[in-house]
């Protein structure tokens, strides 16, 4: 696995997936290991929630690459949700 460090700080890894990484099945998995654990994903209450609903995923979504995102979209959706539960 590489990992790129871009000029706002935000890290990118690619390569092969990680063990880790295959037992991944779900959104839910995912937003858990992201630091979301608990939030509810159907609710722009959450801030996973928010995330989740910007995405377009749901909880037994499985997961896929979404889009190589340059790094002003990517910060600009973290902080819409930021903004939303702070």
């Amino acid at each position: 696995m590489r990992q790129v460090k871009l000029p706002s700080g935000l890290v990118i890894s690619y390569g092969g997936p990680s063990a880790y990484v295959v037992n991944m099945t779900t959104m839910r998995h995912v937003m858990d290991w992201a630091g979301f654990t608990g939030d509810d994903l159907t609710s722009d209450k959450t801030t996973g929630g928010t995330l989740a609903l910007l995405l377009g995923v749901m909880q037994a979504t499985p997961p896929r690459m979404l889009a190589l995102v340059g790094d002003g979209d990517a910060l600009a959706v973290i902080q819409t949700c930021r903004n939303k539960h702070t």
